[in-house]
């Protein structure tokens, strides 16, 4: 993935700029989320094989041209079809001709307008997603008298549990 991404930059005249969204072995010498938000922001396209770069990307309104790297797609695959995302693409799929027409695309004003869109949409779906998940920690019936189903809805069979030390946390058991 990285190899082709390579490719494109190759292709056509750009400055490069490596960040690495990584703080305890960061190779590009950024040692702060902020540092890391700021150069993204700055950026009028990111190249990226890693969820972070896709996130940081779409938070700052820019463009990303997104490789999952896992055959058959994982979290960057998944996460950018769950924010309809255009420009992501599975290791297994993609074409340099794809990520050629990808960056004529994202270089144009429209996709950072759609990047914006895309965050506002988001937004909404993570404020969504928060209430439904905080809603059964509100209630003052018991989870065990309201039932499983009533503090995670998207568990389709087993168990739920919440352990409540610092932040809740859901654990998950099939059987």
């Amino acid at each position: 993935a990285e190899a082709m991404l390579n490719e494109l930059t190759e292709s056509r005249e750009m400055a490069v700029v490596p960040i690495d969204t990584r703080l305890t072995r960061n190779r590009c010498g950024q040692r702060t989320p902020g540092e890391i938000n700021s150069l993204f922001a700055k950026m009028d396209v990111v190249l990226t094989t890693r969820l972070h770069g896709l996130v940081y990307a779409i938070k700052n309104a820019v463009p990303a041209i997104a490789i999952d790297a896992v055959s058959d797609g994982a979290k960057v695959m998944s996460q950018g079809q769950a924010i309809q995302w255009p420009w992501v693409y599975s290791i297994d799929d993609v074409t340099q001709a794809d990520l050629a027409s990808a960056l004529q695309c994202c270089l144009e004003p429209q996709a950072r307008q759609r990047a914006i869109e895309c965050t506002q949409r988001s937004r909404g779906q993570l404020e969504t997603l928060g209430e439904e998940f905080l809603a059964p920690l509100r209630m003052d019936t018991p989870v065990r008298e309201v039932g499983w189903s009533a503090l995670w809805p998207r568990i389709p069979r087993g168990r739920a549990a919440v352990m409540g030390w610092a932040w809740p946390c859901l654990l998950y058991t099939s059987d």
